[in-house]
């Protein structure tokens, strides 16, 4: 049994490929996963999918049987109807879903 692990951490994304059958670890890639910068805690929600597929071409033509998949704690990014992202991944680092909002009586 081949099994794919994916770990999109933080500071970098992981990926591995672990053959159970022959005690072997077939592919091990890790990328930076940097802020975005500006002294916040966020980052390029469409940047980290594409690192994610940038990794899993690395697998190529090696098959696999079962996919686990770890992310970030506490991290958030906004989508549309249609999945697309529509704001920056807020970082379990990031203070600003501290702030308070301020609610305004309906008119």
């Amino acid at each position: 049994m081949r099994a794919l692990g994916i770990d999109i951490g933080t500071t970098s994304i992981c990926m591995v490929l672990y053959d159970k059958d022959k005690n072997t670890l077939l592919l091990n890639r890790s990328v930076p996963n940097e802020f975005s910068g500006n002294g916040n805690f966020q980052q390029d929600a469409d940047g980290i999918v594409d690192k994610v597929k940038g990794l899993l071409k690395e697998v190529g033509e090696n098959t696999f049987d079962a996919v686990g998949i770890s992310g970030q704690m506490h991290g958030i990014v906004y989508v549309d109807e249609k999945g697309k992202s529509v704001s920056p991944f807020y970082t379990w680092k990031e203070e600003s879903g501290r702030q308070k909002y301020n609610f305004s009586e309906p008119q």
